[in-house]
């Protein structure tokens, strides 16, 4: 159960570095002042805050998802000086690459004995649903940067 929390919190860690890498883009972005790296620290680790939290308690998934857009919109407009609908696209595409990457796992992992729900399932094969969509969002969110 605890390992299972601290990969989840890896893991978000490594989304929103994703996100920002995403969103690192010198052609698109408005000509405006430079942004110090203490600002990055101190959005970044408050956020990764705010997903360690959500990650602790027992929340609905749904709430991650609005977490994820949420966060890439405040990563995209307070960081990197986008329009907000701009930083709400890019929110979208993570997730859609999130959900993505969540559906591939539980296809290829879910022991289909038609006895269990995918939520009893033993925290191994949670722990490899998690390594493996997160590979698939690391390897599509590339694939995403080098199209724009």
């Amino acid at each position: 159960m605890y390992g299972q929390i601290i990969l989840r919190d890896i893991f978000s860690l490594l989304n929103i570095l994703l996100l920002v890498y995403l969103l690192t883009d010198g052609k698109l972005k408005i000509a405006a002042g430079e942004v110090s790296a203490y600002s990055y620290i101190l959005c970044i680790g408050g956020l990764y805050f705010i997903r360690v939290m959500e990650n602790g308690t027992e929340l609905h998934i749904v709430y991650n998802y609005v977490t994820i857009v949420v966060i890439a919109m405040i990563i995209g407009h307070f960081l990197f000086q986008y329009n907000l609908r701009f930083s709400l696209l890019i929110g979208s595409v993570f997730l859609s690459i999130v959900l993505l990457g969540q559906l591939l796992s539980c296809t290829f992992l879910y022991p289909y004995s038609g006895e269990t729900i995918l939520a009893e399932l033993s925290s191994k094969y949670q722990n490899s649903m998690i390594i493996i969509s997160e590979i698939i969002i690391i390897t599509i969110n590339e694939q995403v940067r080098d199209f724009a």
